[in-house]
């Protein structure tokens, strides 16, 4: 089970590092190779 939450229309490559707690809003796409640190939000391509 994942340490961050997502939404169901979230895009999430291989190969992230995404931390604990993180929120990932609707319509996000999460490149390969990304690290985004724990609390983060994300609302947008990263």
């Amino acid at each position: 089970m994942a340490d961050y939450t997502a939404h169901p229309t979230a895009v999430i490559d291989d190969g992230c590092t995404i931390g604990k707690g993180v929120r990932i809003w609707h319509f996000s796409h999460i490149m390969p190779g990304c690290t985004i640190g724990r609390t983060a939000t994300s609302d947008r391509t990263w």
